[in-house]
């Protein structure tokens, strides 16, 4: 494996612009393996986090990156931007969570029907005995 930060990097851009994004994020860890204060790659693995919809774990790379570069002013869009797709998402789980269950006034009819038939036989036996 190729150990030089510089020319991982490189490649993994090259791969990412091709739209490889696991093989792209795979030389972007090699990258940080290499040397974890890279924040070029901290950025560039968030982006392609970001793309393949992994909003969470593409926050936590922008914020290594921002760690290291604090006002690097694309860390800061590009982490803004995923935040509001990450809102999204989490608007989107928190509302089908609230949502209660739809049932169909046909369940309550036959659910009546059928208490109404078991009090009515039950009866009925209870009469005849």
């Amino acid at each position: 494996m190729n150990s030089n930060p510089n020319s991982l990097f490189r490649e993994g851009k090259k791969v990412w612009h091709t739209g490889n994004l696991q093989q792209a994020a795979d030389l972007f860890f090699d990258v940080l393996e290499v040397d974890d204060q890279y924040h070029l790659a901290w950025n560039a693995l968030g982006v392609v986090y970001s793309q393949a919809g992994e909003y969470e774990d593409a926050d936590t790379c922008f914020k290594n990156a921002l760690l290291l570069a604090p006002d690097n002013p694309v860390y800061l869009q590009n982490r803004g931007r995923n935040n509001r797709k990450l809102k999204i998402l989490w608007e989107l789980k928190s509302e089908n969570m609230k949502k209660p269950a739809k049932i169909s006034r046909m369940y309550y009819i036959v659910g009546f029907a059928v208490l109404a038939l078991i009090v009515g036989v039950t009866l009925f036996l209870l009469l005849i005995h």
